[in-house]
């Protein structure tokens, strides 16, 4: 089935042990399945990140390092996606991130730049639907090969639908996922929403961990991009959704490149650009029944969003001092403004996922703790 000679990915999926008699003693051997399947999961991401890493045994000098030619961007889709690259598109539910990975996906397929819609280098695509029925698929499908303008050549787009969903820890899962992958060999792979890849909670390591290396190894192993969509948390009282994907944290730090879709179309990157990502509009509209379903809004520039003003002077704060964590009110006081408005700006960045925030008690008093997210310290 696989590429190459190396065994598929297998973890082993938790399951309880029924004993009526002696229920203490399942719940034991329920715990160390668990166990093992995380284990399991860790043993094989650790290793994916040895194969993917530098081929040096031991840390080279930087002038052995950078000697020859450095590399130039290795584009799928000029300006926007490099082959091999993650990106991890976020939105909430109906405002049409599951309309836009499709077009791209269709677009790219064509031959037509998603964004520029100058002609560029088709490659062959493959989307997965884990959520919407046939029948609407069909419908929004139909639309974007009436678009086509005669340019689709057969064998370039595969669809597979699965509503139900699927779950990475299964290996009858990842198997069937194996097996369109390995029936459409494709160079960019579309997918999602993320919380139908598991039975399980997306907070939950296991459940990232699953994820996270089972597409790893296959995008390795069959050199393709990726693609996935997903869904931003709930957010608390008083304060706006975040702009990051719901679940573990693993899932902010994972991708090359992570994009919000909002409701009227802004796209903002919730994880920073790497490169010369210069085709990615600030801002995309619907667009009318002959047109494509996105297309670019009038103002083209180039989304950076990176946080200016008093958000930057934060952000400067917190990553220059020696402690780990800052109380909140204390890094509120310290840096020029308002009190309260810094107090505003700081919740901001928690919900951008740029600080992290911990509270020292359950009561509605208890003191808050700031420091920099993983993101923040890119």
């Amino acid at each position: 089935m696989s590429a190459n000679d190396e065994t598929p990915l297998t973890l082993i999926k938790p399951t309880p042990i029924p004993n009526d008699n002696e229920p203490d003693e399942s719940l034991v051997q329920q715990k160390l399945a668990n166990l093992i399947a995380n284990e399991e999961a860790k043993r094989r991401f650790q290793k994916l990140n040895q194969e993917t890493s530098l081929p040096w045994d031991t840390a080279v000098d930087l002038e052995d390092f950078v000697i020859g030619d450095i590399p130039e961007y290795d584009w799928l889709i000029p300006n926007f996606l490099e082959k091999m690259d993650r990106l991890i598109l976020v939105g909430e539910e109906g405002h049409g991130k599951t309309t836009l990975l499709r077009q791209l996906s269709v677009q790219a397929a064509l031959g037509i730049h998603p964004f520029t819609l100058e002609s560029i280098d088709r490659i062959t695509t493959l989307h997965i639907d884990l959520e919407n029925p046939i029948t609407e698929i069909k419908r929004s499908t139909k639309r974007l090969f009436d678009l086509s303008d005669n340019k689709y050549k057969k064998g370039s787009f595969f669809l597979q639908s699965r509503p139900g969903g699927m779950d990475l820890f299964d290996e009858l899962d990842r198997e069937s996922l194996e097996r369109d992958i390995e029936q459409a060999k494709p160079q960019l792979v579309t997918i999602g929403p993320m919380y139908k890849m598991t039975k399980q909670s997306l907070v939950d390591e296991e459940a990232a961990l699953a994820i996270v290396s089972t597409l790893d190894e296959l995008r390795t192993r069959y050199n393709f991009a990726l693609m996935i969509e997903t869904h931003p948390r709930q957010k608390a009282i008083s304060e706006r959704r975040p702009e990051h994907p719901y679940g573990h944290s693993i899932f902010r730090r994972w991708p090359e490149l992570g994009l919000f879709l909002a409701k009227e179309g802004e796209l903002r990157h919730w994880r920073g650009a790497r490169g010369a990502r210069s085709t990615i509009p600030e801002k995309l509209k619907r667009g009318i029944e002959s047109e494509w379903p996105w297309t670019v809004d009038e103002n083209r520039a180039i989304t950076t969003q990176e946080p200016t003003g008093r958000k930057a002077d934060l952000i400067k704060y917190v990553r220059d001092m020696k402690e780990k964590e800052i109380s909140k009110s204390k890094l509120a006081d310290v840096v020029t403004g308002n009190k309260q408005s810094n107090l505003g700006l700081i919740d901001e960045l928690v919900s951008d996922g740029i600080f992290d925030i911990r509270k020292e008690g359950t009561h509605d008093k208890a003191p808050q703790y700031v420091s920099l997210s993983l993101q923040g310290t890119l």
